[in-house]
């Protein structure tokens, strides 16, 4: 939702206040996310908030002289999450043998495999997950611009600050991912692509 207001304090003041808050999920309806089944199915999920604010002050300070100061705040954060890391003791690195991962171990390992049947446009990609984690932050934004106007002469001048904050989470490959192509298959010498299978 947002909520705005604009107000007219007087001849020479003028203020404007947005405020908007958001959230935003990404879910899946009864049949769950399309595609192959778990853990295979690498589809991730989102969730988002955000949270920002914005105030506006124009002062007339005479006929010739408009000072306009604007302070704005934003926060926001987001958690990814791919279907087939859902499981957090799933152990799937030590299921397939993976050694020295950095962790945690919950995903099974993303896989990409190009190149079917002696075609490489044709693409097996999106088996498992490669998302764990998200982010989080802030800013913060002032400005201030004077304009005073002296004949056919304009002079603007003022200041603009900004601050930004923003933390990651997680791990989004926390047991690699490997990508496969007809290559090794392929007959050697042959780099037409119409021989050979990355699966």
């Amino acid at each position: 939702y947002s909520i705005r207001m604009d107000h007219q304090l007087s001849s020479k003041d003028r203020v404007t206040f947005l405020w908007m808050d958001g959230v935003k999920d990404d879910k899946f309806g009864p049949d769950g996310a399309s595609g192959l089944p778990a853990p295979f199915n690498g589809t991730n999920t989102w969730s988002r908030k955000n949270r920002s604010g914005r105030f506006g002050w124009d002062r007339t300070i005479s006929a010739r002289i408009l000072n306009s100061l604007r302070v704005a705040h934003q926060r926001e954060a987001g958690f990814v999450i791919a279907l087939s890391c859902l499981d957090s003791n799933a152990k799937w690195g030590a299921k397939l043998g993976l050694k020295n991962v950095p962790g945690p171990d919950q995903c099974l390992p993303g896989y990409n495999i190009t190149g079917w049947g002696g075609s490489t446009s044709t693409s097996l990609s999106g088996w498992a997950g490669r998302a764990w984690g998200g982010d989080r932050g802030r800013d913060t934004s002032i400005s201030d611009d004077v304009t005073m106007v002296k004949g056919s002469h304009t002079l603007k001048t003022g200041f603009f600050f900004a601050k930004d904050v923003w933390y990651g989470i997680g791990q989004h490959r926390p047991n690699g991912s490997f990508d496969f192509n007809l290559d090794a298959t392929s007959i050697p010498g042959d780099t037409s692509g119409n021989t050979g299978s990355g699966f």
